[in-house]
């Protein structure tokens, strides 16, 4: 009998480093006006096939890559600056980054980072030839991005799937595939590229579902701020939806839809977890869905043990 290899899941790894010692072990060749309150406290999660995100809370230091440059050649690191300022200088050039910008190192050569105040930082490390795969030229050397703040679609929807990481392990595969093609599109954006507005239209809607994926469980999630998060109005995000035949709204309870089925027909959970778990905000709007699109109750599905077929999953 053929049997389906288990999927790889996300693995996490929590560090906190402090003082002169901490400094010892930090990547690369690390020194701080203070060692002694030197502190770095973070997490990595790891995708495989070389991608990971990693979010580190740290103190002023100074770290020069030094002579691992030309082991890094094939790496490409994206870093979210959350709060705080850095400082990145790359053959006689620097770049500054603030709370809410984000840059890109792809090493040739030596780079210094500075860390001018204690900051918060979400990395992204991948091979440059993920990238290049999609279809996108990486520069060599430092330099930045043009975002939308901290609540740039990019940054909120890595958050969001490294937050669902650390409730549960994921399976790592498609996670990686959807933040390698994030980032590839950064790097479009970056030399200039711009989609036709039929691109556009299906772009704001790819992006509107990966930020659904990532936190339909938050009952607080709506339609406004699903567009709050896009930088776009609510009806110029709705037209996107129109194009699929489904609302916004509509989308939204499908993913909710998708996780409470999966948990009434595989666990033991009661329905008013499931509800919460799932996004609901009662066990009785949770009822009203299953009602309302698969024709079923909650009891009877749990009794069937399966998932209805009258109407599917829902699964865009």
């Amino acid at each position: 009998m053929f049997t389906e290899p288990t999927p790889r899941l996300t693995e996490r790894v929590d560090w906190r480093l402090s003082g002169q010692v901490g400094l010892d072990q930090a990547p690369g060749h690390a020194t701080s006006p203070n060692p002694e309150a030197f502190h770095s406290v973070g997490s990595r999660w790891t995708f495989g096939d070389g991608l990971a995100v990693s979010t580190t809370l740290q103190s002023p230091f100074v770290v020069n890559v030094g002579d691992e440059a030309e082991a890094d050649a094939e790496g490409i690191y994206v870093v979210f600056v959350r709060s705080g300022a850095w400082r990145l200088t790359e053959n006689g050039q620097t770049f500054g980054f603030r709370a809410g910008e984000a840059g890109f190192i792809s090493p040739t050569r030596p780079v210094l980072g500075q860390n001018l105040s204690v900051s918060t930082l979400t990395t992204i490390s991948l091979p440059r030839e993920t990238i290049s795969q999609i279809g996108a030229d990486v520069p060599s050397g430092v330099g930045g991005f043009r975002l939308s703040g901290l609540r740039d679609p990019s940054l909120s929807f890595i958050l969001g799937v490294t937050a669902a990481a650390g409730e549960t392990p994921i399976p790592a595969a498609p996670a990686a595939a959807l933040i390698g093609q994030l980032i590839t599109g950064l790097f479009l954006e970056h030399q200039g590229y711009r989609m036709d507005s039929g691109s556009v239209t299906s772009g704001l809607w790819a992006r509107g579902q990966a930020l659904i994926a990532a936190q339909s469980g938050d009952s607080d999630l709506t339609p406004t701020a699903i567009a709050a998060q896009l930088n776009v109005s609510v009806r110029h995000l709705q037209r996107a939806y129109a194009a699929t035949g489904q609302t916004l709204a509509e989308a939204i309870r499908a993913r909710r839809l998708d996780r409470a089925v999966v948990e009434i027909t595989g666990t033991h959970r009661s329905f008013s977890e499931i509800a919460g778990r799932t996004g609901f905000a009662t066990v009785a709007e949770l009822r009203r869905a299953l009602v309302a699109v698969h024709s079923v109750t909650a009891r009877d599905l749990r009794s069937a043990g399966r998932v209805p077929q009258n109407e599917g999953t829902g699964i865009r």
